[in-house]
């Protein structure tokens, strides 16, 4: 339960309550590790959505006394917080961002909080929001990966179906293959529309494939331009990847059981 003043302005108690909400209830764990301005960029997005039901008075009032007023003179924040905006619009790639600092907090457990880390979260973000605003259709390369030293992941988006009847899925299962023997900790498959199946046939074989935990999918709409509501997807892959080091020896990244994977490009962590 939370407690606020009284307060005779029912905009005010509204907007104190969303926020001291959402700061105790949305990834609490995770908080220490993220860069500050990541944290309030997450507090102002998910604040402003939740106000929304209240009626737009309520989230005038929210963005005139806490958002505009946070944001002077802290360009960094000012930037995050419309790139963060930007994510929780879109549908295939805003839930990755939740998903992955979730993970954060669990992958760093009880450790003291590194700068490291936080400002990795932030480019982590950056990383994000550049996906979103790419042209439909443009060759990203090697711009789908992630190579942080608490974050690795990487995005695979599957073709318009007139590409997938011509390639069908095996430079996908490729690009889901290559993540996997590199150790990446996660892959998110995404697709919208008629490419949903396609993207299930995608990762059809790494359900049983034993260096994959989990295969994991979360559906969702959008509303396009023209009014209409299309499906999308968002299926994610997560990796079994183990990390060894005995005394004396140099660190081993291991993928699914006994299986060694090249660790070039990422950071040495020490065994948790």
């Amino acid at each position: 339960m939370i407690g606020i003043a009284n307060h005779e302005n029912r905009e005010r108690n509204l907007i104190a309550a969303a926020i001291t909400y959402i700061r105790v209830c949305v990834i609490p764990e995770a908080r220490p590790h993220l860069d500050p301005d990541v944290s309030d960029s997450l507090d102002f997005v998910l604040a402003k959505e939740l106000l929304a039901n209240a009626g737009p008075a309520t989230v005038r009032e929210f963005l005139a006394s806490v958002w505009r007023p946070a944001i002077v003179g802290r360009d960094r924040l000012k930037d995050l917080a419309y790139k963060m905006e930007r994510l929780h619009a879109d549908r295939l790639l805003g839930p990755i961002v939740l998903a992955e600092f979730n993970d954060l907090a669990v992958d760093m457990g009880m450790r003291f909080p590194a700068d490291e880390v936080a400002r990795e979260t932030g480019d982590f973000v950056d990383y994000l929001y550049s996906l979103a605003v790419r042209e439909p259709g443009a060759d990203v390369g090697d711009g789908t990966n992630f190579d942080g030293g608490a974050i690795r992941c990487r995005v695979v988006f599957v073709a318009r179906p007139t590409v997938y009847e011509v390639k069908g899925p095996s430079p996908y299962r490729a690009a889901v293959d290559w993540a996997v023997r590199r150790a990446y900790h996660r892959v998110y498959v995404l697709a919208s529309g008629r490419n949903i199946e396609f993207a299930r046939d995608v990762v059809e074989p790494f359900h049983h494939d034993r260096r994959i935990k989990a295969v994991t999918e979360f559906v969702g709409t959008r509303t396009g331009a023209n009014g209409r509501t299309f499906s999308q997807l968002v299926i994610r892959v997560d990796v079994f990847v183990k990390y060894r080091v005995g005394i004396g020896q140099r660190p081993v990244v291991a993928v699914g059981p006994g299986v060694s994977a090249p660790a070039s490009g990422r950071k040495a962590r020490r065994a948790g």
